[in-house]
This record gives structure tokens, sequence and C-alpha cells, in this order.
């Protein structure tokens, strides 16, 4: 993919956020539809992807204002605010996310953005917890990641 249609792309996407925005004041307080909630993630996802985290932010919230227990909203707004270094408030994010789901990535980030707020043992028994539930080869990858954050953990 070229820096021009990335621009293009993002570009788009802001376009089409705009008209999704109005069409939100419009229905002025009505509840999104699932096909504009999908619309408006994806706006989103552009937006991050194109390293736009305060601009996809932004959108993220919105989804979870529709919807607070939606994972995929929580999983990318905890990203781009981690992604722009606000690392309490993507604590914020993940931690319902830890409660209703099992998975390792979600313990992974937590993790990171514990270890960069200093919180070294909570960051310890995160990765712990994160490894455990690394099952299978489809978790291969996690697994190192968190064994490699374990040793960046021991030295501090």
């Amino acid at each position: 993919m070229t820096a021009q249609i990335n621009k293009e792309a993002v570009a788009a996407a802001a376009a089409s956020l705009r008209e999704t925005m109005a069409k939100l004041a419009l229905e002025q307080g009505r509840q999104l539809t699932p096909a504009l909630r999908k619309r408006l993630y994806e706006q989103g996802h552009t937006l991050y992807e194109a390293a736009r985290y305060e601009e996809a932010y932004a959108v993220f919230v919105q989804l979870i204002a529709e919807d607070p227990f939606n994972p995929l909203g929580l999983k990318a707004a905890a990203a781009a605010a981690q992604a722009q270094g606000k690392h309490e408030v993507a604590l914020g994010f993940y931690v319902p996310l830890l409660m209703t789901t099992e998975d390792p990535v979600n313990l992974m980030h937590f993790a990171e953005c514990l270890l960069k707020l200093g919180k070294t043992e909570q960051a310890r028994e995160a990765l712990d917890l994160a490894q455990l539930q690394c099952v299978g080869e489809e978790h291969g990858a996690v697994r190192e990641y968190c064994a490699t954050l374990q040793r960046q953990v021991s030295r501090c």
C-alpha cells in the first residue's frame, strides 16, 4: 500500500466520519443501528491504522457510549489510548475486558500499561495470568512476547 493510497483512505474515512456524525446529530439520542456501529468502528480503525490515534479514540469512545459492554469497542479505545501514551486511561478500558474475556492479548496489553506506569509487581502478575491463558499454537507469539516482558520486569 502506498502512502498516497493510505492518505486517500484516511481522507475518505474522515469524510465518512463527518457524515456519520451528522446522522448521529439528527437521530438526537436514538441508539446506533448495528450497521452504523460497524461503520463507525471501521472508520476508527482506519484512523488508528493511519496513526491518528486521538481521532480514532474519539470514534471508539462514541461506540462505547452507545454500547458500554462491547468488547471490540473497549479493546479499540484501550489501544488508541495506549498508543497516545494515556496508560491510565487504557487500563480503565482493559479492566472490563479482563473481567469478561479470557483473551491473553488483553492481559498482555494491560501489563504493558502497568509497566509504563512503573507498576512492576502488578505487571508481573498480569503477565503470569496471560501466559496461563496462552494455550495452543494460536497464542505462541503472545506467549513469547509475555516472556520478553517478564524478563524486562525481572530487571526492574
